[in-house]
């Protein structure tokens, strides 16, 4: 049985793009602070300059990763910007909260990084950062679960085509064509 997560990049590999997300306020406020706020402090903070990427795929092109930032090009970066109570919570473990680490190590396992650092930052209150080491035992698992996850993707996708008798029809893109058409007497800025 194909998982939720599965389904979900079927349907995006087969449509030919990502679909639509939606966000929380919180979320989307969130995702504001870590890049105007908490990036920049941390640069200050640390002396290091991060280095804004996009999406770091493998060399296949078949998973990847989208790091808050990179330090030093060997350093991966992942920031947080939680709601209070949950940085009252981060800051007081002093930890990595559980439900990051899986992220954290997914992307030294798709970058070959050595260390990332957690940031979590909240306007107002302290900021929590830690370093995460790379653990070869836990890379091992997300190779051998990758693999899986990868072979039964593939079969699934065979699957979908096999119904469909091929590959989906992609949407033709027909030119514009332009109902009024300019002479001298327009004047273009």
């Amino acid at each position: 049985m194909v998982g939720s997560y599965q389904a979900q990049l079927l349907a995006e590999k087969w449509q030919g793009g990502p679909l639509p997300s939606f966000g929380s306020f919180a979320t989307e406020q969130g995702s504001f602070i870590e890049g105007s706020d908490a990036v920049p402090w941390f640069e200050l903070e640390h002396g290091l300059t991060v280095d804004r990427v996009g999406f770091i795929t493998d060399d296949a092109g078949r998973y990847g990763c989208s790091p808050d930032g990179i330090i030093h090009g060997e350093i991966g970066l992942e920031v947080k910007s939680p709601q209070a109570p949950n940085q009252v919570k981060y800051l007081l473990s002093g930890k990595v909260p559980e439900d990051y680490l899986p992220q954290i190590h997914f992307s030294m396992h798709v970058t070959g990084f050595k260390q990332w650092r957690f940031l979590s930052y909240r306007r107002g209150f302290p900021a929590l950062v830690v370093a995460v080491e790379r653990d070869e035992e836990i890379q091992e698992v997300i190779a051998e679960s990758l693999a899986a996850f990868l072979e039964s993707f593939d079969k699934s996708y065979a699957r979908m085509l096999e119904i469909n008798g091929g590959p989906p029809p992609r949407a033709r893109v027909e030119a514009i064509k332009p109902s009024y058409t300019p002479d001298e007497n327009d004047i273009i800025p």
